[in-house]
């Protein structure tokens, strides 16, 4: 359990002990601003994916904006213990469950809340079914279908037909559409836009292939770490599961220019043994560079080099040199959001340059 050092109120940024996760208010308004905008003119729900930050203060500021905005996703049941706690309702388990256990506990959220899961096997659905009958509750069911990013998912519309089926004749469920994680997006913007064309058609073909068959589908979820202005402009689907939306990390950016990075690892300079190498107290354990490394924010010259548990190296080139001196600071934008915020307990949330709270990352560690 991190230990922060409570600091007041009012508390200047650069003067926060280190190394600290800071989440700038302002920059979460502006990106949640430009992404509801993006949703505005269409019928489609944005669904936040909590996971990425695991924080009910963020989640709320989500769903408080209204207007295209319900309900959460989440990637486990202890998430959605946590958030159903923090009187959140409307909770997808963006997950397959199915040990014996976890079903009973979606069982009993189901029994005041409104749960939905991801399903692709039927001997499983038979199971939720028999407990959710057992319990006396009733649990929505997403069929996940694979369209190339070969993880959980049914791979033909054949398959996917007959569970659809197959989930709306078992007492206790509820058939609530079809889900699909798109393949992650390309750092070419043309390609990018093409290729996100060709997923939602596959999914939409899966749908009018159900539909055809005399089974409605009310539901067309897709989940995404970006990609958001293109699939806004698709007439096909119902849902967006938003990824590090709003906070945002270098990979969502570095392809959705419009929102910037609202969340940053503020960290100190311990040394510089050498003219071009700085070591910051900022490491594996803050940082979570396991796809990525962190980018350094407005020092120019400078790039993260590599990481150990408690410490990071920085390359420095000739001109940077004399910025970065003992006790200095710099700010790390994290390569992957999730992580990255998996290392800490809580967020400095700072507004103004100044510290405004801090806000528990109350979901770490639930992955059960």
């Amino acid at each position: 359990m991190e230990k922060p050092v409570f600091q007041p109120i009012g508390t200047p940024i650069l003067e926060l002990d280190t190394p600290a996760l800071v989440v700038d208010m302002e920059i979460v308004e502006t990106n949640l601003r430009i992404l509801i905008s993006q949703f505005s003119n269409t019928s489609i729900n944005i669904r936040p994916y909590v996971s990425s930050h695991g924080c009910p203060n963020i989640a709320r500021k989500l769903i408080d904006k209204g207007q295209n905005v319900s309900g959460i996703a989440v990637s486990t049941v202890g998430e959605a213990e946590v958030f159903a706690e923090a009187g959140f309702r409307d909770i997808l388990i963006a997950n397959q469950v199915v040990t014996e256990s976890k079903i009973r506990k979606v069982c009993s959220l189901a029994d005041s809340n409104c749960v939905v899961v991801h399903v692709d096997n039927l001997e499983n659905i038979a199971r939720i079914s028999d407990i959710a009958v057992d319990r006396g509750v009733v649990i929505g069911c997403l069929v996940e279908v694979d369209i190339g990013l070969g993880r959980s998912g049914v791979d033909s519309t054949g398959a996917l037909t007959d569970m659809a089926h197959f989930v709306d004749s078992k007492a206790g469920l509820t058939f609530e559409g079809i889900v699909a994680n798109l393949i992650p997006f390309s750092d070419d913007r043309p390609l990018k836009q093409s290729d996100i064309e060709r997923q939602i058609g596959i999914i939409a073909e899966a749908r009018r292939s159900i539909v055809s068959t005399g089974l409605g589908v009310e539901t067309l979820s897709v989940r995404s770490d970006g990609n958001y202005d293109f699939i806004a402009g698709s007439p096909d689907i119902t849902e967006v599961q938003v990824g590090p939306y709003p906070l945002m990390d270098y990979r969502s950016v570095s392809v959705n220019s419009e929102f910037r990075p609202a969340v940053r690892v503020l960290a100190s300079v311990l040394s510089q043994p050498v003219g071009s190498r700085v070591v910051i107290d900022a490491g594996h354990k803050t940082t979570g560079p396991d796809l990525g490394l962190p980018v350094l924010d407005g020092i120019s010259g400078v790039r993260a080099a590599r990481f150990s548990a408690e410490h990071g190296s920085l390359e420095v080139s000739d001109k940077s040199q004399d910025e970065l001196a003992p006790n200095g600071k710099v700010w790390l934008i994290p390569y992957d959001l999730a992580l990255c915020v998996n290392q800490f307990d809580y967020f400095r949330v700072v507004r103004k340059g100044v510290l405004d709270g801090f806000w528990p990352i109350s979901s770490r560690g639930r992955f059960g």
